[in-house]
């Protein structure tokens, strides 16, 4: 037995379905950094952030490929800047609470 959907009840449904989809849109614009689209008879992958060409295939999945490649090389790049930037926090820390301690057994020698 199938239920009856009234008229203003169905228009509901589909403003809320729209707008399900945009922010969905949205949400998975805002992850992608590069984008292909068709250029010169071939394909380009540019840049969403700053349209730079990063380069040109012949077919559409050389160039979706390629736009691939170069996300996961930007992924690996943070992931490496990020654990770099760590290690660099905590020997800062250290040095400076070792000269800290010289500072004061310093001080504390003078006395």
């Amino acid at each position: 037995m199938t239920t009856l959907i009234l008229f203003p009840e169905k228009r509901a449904v589909l403003a809320a379905l729209r707008e399900r989809a945009a922010i969905a849109s949205a949400e998975a614009r805002k992850k992608c950094r590069f984008r292909v689209e068709p250029h010169n008879g071939g394909w380009a992958v540019i840049s969403v952030d700053s349209d730079r060409l990063h380069g040109q295939c012949k077919n559409h999945k050389e160039a979706v490929q390629y736009a691939e490649q170069l996300e996961r090389a930007l992924d690996k790049r943070e992931a490496t800047t990020s654990a770099v930037k760590g290690f660099a926090d905590r020997m800062f820390r250290w040095a400076l609470i070792l000269g800290l301690a010289m500072l004061g057994l310093a001080l504390w020698g003078t006395r």
